[in-house]
Parts: structure tokens; sequence; C-alpha cells
């Protein structure tokens, strides 16, 4: 799959076709009904964006009218000209291709012929002339036909009927794209939309083809148009739901796409983006669909909104999805984009549940330090007194009654791993007056998990070791264990060489919402 490895979800097609065919089985049925109409020349435009929705099928004889205008709504004309039915054969080809039997592989083979086809047709019957700047090739869809083609050729990498001849044709022709892109730079299309849906297409061609130039001056106009359009709330300025919504996906998509291939964008860029996500939820009705005003339709946008959680790693983002992906979000984006992955799934009356773990470290602390941001929030409301004497009194009792009521009233965590453990602790003691509290300090032989220390000259110092049991009857070892490497380790090497002279240490051990405390005598 030359130079396409790193778009999209190309590197995992087969998994994620066989993912959408399960968890989404309407949308795979859609979509092969739709593959269906194109393969008899029946066009209607029905996808999730579509910013030209219709609802009565065009259908032509033996000849596609590329410059047709069906009911007198050039509209009409540039939503087929975007290629759409591209993206759908190419989708229907993955669902397909893999089946075993042979009506199946048959029916398959005849999305790829029939990409082929229309692919040559148009090649063929709509070049770019003076006259077909305003039609077939209005920059508009000049720009969004860059990302289905790149989409369509990922998809039929695998189809035999998708030869290198024809491959070639395609990026004789991307290269034509290119050229135009940046010829039509005008002051309308840097203050609207428009702009910005052609220049994600100049950033992905610069992408795929490695040329710097078109990278450069795609980033540069990208940052500048979403200066011009975007207010300082993140609202696009034509406050258009649907607008907001495309401009939003294309710059979601470049970010995403500059990530995977090391290339640097705008911290600006990056600001307005992610204000844009937040004024997209704070726009959408309960139910995550967009209102139905301003040239925009009935839309669930909750797909932008947590590809925005994924790309800035946003707990609170996440949460404003309803922690929901849909169809659009496995294949553009989420589960392969080394984020997130599916750990099991169950069926529960007609639904799939699907549990989602975070595998990559970074990522994880991400969404671990939301809870503990949380969290801290409440520390500060709390009164935790009683805690702090106990800690300098080794009254393990009550230490455990209040780590234990405290751990009670917090969220619950997939994940108790030890570092969670650690950060929760130091929370809790961060308030603590007159103290100073380390995390992970080089002393000794190692680093401990906690230190608490008063100024030098009152020479008071509390170390803690925290572990993890496997069940509650482990907690006693676990303790006892934490208690031990204290001093196997002589975390209190490095504090003595600065005059503190008074420790008290403790080893307490977790298992979910209980604790076991142990001190040194």
């Amino acid at each position: 799959m030359r130079n396409l490895e790193k778009f999209w979800c190309n590197d995992h097609l087969e998994e994620v076709a066989g993912d959408c065919g399960r968890y989404f089985p309407g949308g795979k049925e859609a979509c092969l009904e739709q593959a269906d109409r194109i393969l008899k020349n029946s066009f209607v435009f029905q996808e999730h964006w579509e910013m030209e929705r219709t609802h009565e099928a065009v259908v032509f004889g033996d000849k596609i009218e590329w410059d047709a205008v069906p009911f007198g709504d050039p509209e009409w004309l540039y939503a087929l000209n975007r290629h759409t039915c591209f993206l759908i054969l190419g989708k229907a080809w993955r669902y397909r291709c893999g089946e075993k039997d042979e009506a199946g592989r048959s029916k398959a083979l005849e999305y790829g012929k029939k990409f082929v086809a229309l692919l040559e047709d148009w090649l063929e019957n709509a070049p770019l002339a003076p006259e077909s700047r305003n039609g077939t090739w209005r920059s508009l869809e000049a720009g969004i036909r860059v990302e289905f083609w790149l989409k369509s050729m990922a998809l039929f990498d695998n189809c035999p009927l998708f030869t290198e001849e024809i491959r070639e044709r395609m990026e004789v022709c991307l290269r034509e794209h290119a050229e135009y892109l940046l010829e039509v730079n005008l002051p309308f299309h840097r203050l609207s939309n428009w702009g910005i849906l052609q220049n994600h297409g100049l950033l992905l061609l610069g992408l795929y083809f490695g040329e710097n130039g078109w990278i450069q001056e795609a980033v540069r106009r990208l940052d500048e148009e979403s200066h011009l359009q975007v207010f300082r709330d993140g609202t696009q300025w034509e406050q258009s739901p649907m607008y907001h919504g495309e401009v939003l996906y294309c710059l979601l998509d470049s970010l995403l796409h500059l990530k995977r291939f090391d290339r640097p964008a705008p911290r600006r860029l990056w600001e307005k983006v992610r204000k844009m996500v937040y004024a997209l939820a704070a726009w959408c009705k309960p139910d995550g669909h967009m209102p139905c005003h301003g040239d925009s339709d009935d839309i669930d946008a909750r797909d932008l909104i947590a590809e925005g959680a994924v790309l800035f790693k946003d707990g609170r983002l996440k949460f404003l999805a309803h922690e929901v992906l849909l169809e659009d979000n496995l294949w553009n984006f989420l589960f392969f984009t080394g984020y997130l992955k599916k750990v099991r799934e169950h069926m529960q009356a007609d639904t799939v549940y699907i549990t989602l773990a975070i595998p990559n470290a970074e990522v994880k602390y991400i969404y671990r330090n939301t809870i503990m941001e949380w969290f801290d929030g409440q520390i500060r409301l709390k009164d935790f007194s009683a805690l702090y004497k106990a800690l300098l009194n080794k009254d393990i009792a009550l230490i455990e009654r209040e780590l234990s009521k405290s751990l009670m009233e917090t969220v619950s965590f997939f994940d108790y791993k030890e570092d969670y453990y650690h950060g929760f602790i130091a929370g809790l003691v961060k308030m603590m007056e007159g103290y100073i509290v380390e995390s992970n300090r080089e002393s000794g032989m190692g680093r401990s998990d906690i230190i608490i220390r008063s100024a030098p000259y009152e020479g008071i110092a509390i170390i803690i070791e925290t572990k993890v049991a496997d069940s509650y009857g482990q907690l006693e070892e676990k303790a006892f264990q934490a208690l031990a490497q204290i001093e196997e380790k002589q975390y209190d090497a490095g504090l003595r060489s600065e005059g503190y002279h008074t420790f008290i240490k403790y080893g307490i051990a977790f298992f979910k919402k209980l604790c076991r405390v142990h001190v040194n005598e």
C-alpha cells in the first residue's frame, strides 16, 4: 500500500471492516445497499456527514453525465463530483472480498470493476478546464475529492482489478489537483469553510507525495484560516453547525496526519481546534445531534468529539462524547491509532458493548491524570487534618479508616495499578501544612514512592511505600513487603545527609478500595 500506511486506518483495513460489520451491522447493510445501487448507475447521497443529502435516486443509463444538474439543483452536481461513490464501493469491496462463498467474492469483484469504470470515465470526460471550474472541478469539490480518492486507493489496494497503471493515472490527476488547489486562494476562500476544506486536501496530497512545499503552504493556510474564521469561544464564524462540523473534521484530520508524519503544526492551530471541539460539544443536543439550523441536518456529531478526545488526550471530551464510538471513528481514527484497543465485547439484548483499554503509557497517564485532577479539586473542599495527625502519631487504625473512606468517595477506576494509589496518596497529603511532599525521589538504592518532610531544622520525614495486592487476603503480606523495601533500599539515606533525624516509615498495601498499613516501631 504505497505511501498510504500512515493514513486513517489503512494499516488495519481488514480488521476495521470486520469490526464495523460486527458493531454496526446497520451501517454495513446500508453501505452494501448503496454500492448495489451504484452498480446500476443510481445515485443517492446519504453518508453520515453528507452536505447535500438526497432521498430520491437519480438514475443514468449506460453513460454517467458528470455535469448533469437534476431538478435544476447544481448542488447535486457538486455532491456527485466529490466521489463519495468511490468510498462506498471501496468499503463494500472490503466487506465482501474476504467472504468464503463464491457469490460473495463475485459481488466484491463487481464493486472493484465498477470503481475502475467510474474512475476511468471521469478521468476521460471531466477534465480540468475553464468551464469546469464552476462545476466538476469547483475548488471545494477538488479538496474534498482528494480525501475520497486516497481512501478508495487504500480500500482497493488488494483488488486485482486496481492495477498499477490505474493507480498511476490517479496519481497524475492528484498532482493536477494539488497544482489547482495551490492556485485557488482568494480572500473568499480564506474567510469561508471552503478554504479549510480545500487546504485539508492539499495537505493530504503533500503528505502522500512527500512534497514539503505543499505541506508547508497547506499548514500556513490552515493556520491563517482557522485564526480568521474561529471566534475566541471556538465557534466557526458562519455559525452553521454543519459548516462548523465540516471545518472541524478537516482540521482534526489535518492535525492527526501531521502528528503521524512527525510534522510540526502551529500551537495556535492546536488551540483553535481544541476550542472548536468544545464549542461543538456545547452546541449539540443531549443526544449528541446538532441543531438543525443554518443549512444543517440532523447529524450525530459525537464522532468528532470522540476524535478530539483522543487527539488531545482529553478525558472531559471523552465524557462529552458520551464515551461512544460511531462507525466513522473506526474507519477514520480511534481503534487503530495506537490509543485505544478493544479488550472484550458482550451482547445485551440487541446491543453490542465494547470494553476499551488504553495501551499507550502516555495516554494512560493523561486519562488517569484527568481523574486525579478532579480528585484534587475534591481534596481542597475537605478537612484531612485527622489523617495528617494520624500519620505523625503512627495511628495506623485511623490512617486505614481515613484512606479507605476517601477511596470509597472517589470514582471507580478500571485499572487499579500501583501508580494510581501512589497518585491518590500524594493528592491527599499535598495540603499537609508545614510539610513538603515529594514523589519518586531518588534516595539510597532507589526511588521512594512518597516522602513528606518538614523544614530541615525540624528534622522530621515520613516515607511511604505502596504495593497492590491481588486479593484481600494478600493485603497484610504486601504491606510488610512495602515497609521492608524502605529499609532494604535505604530510602532514608539521602535525608539523613540533609540533617533529618526522625523518620516515620509506612508500608501501605491496597486492594481495590481497601488498604492495610504497617509502620516502623
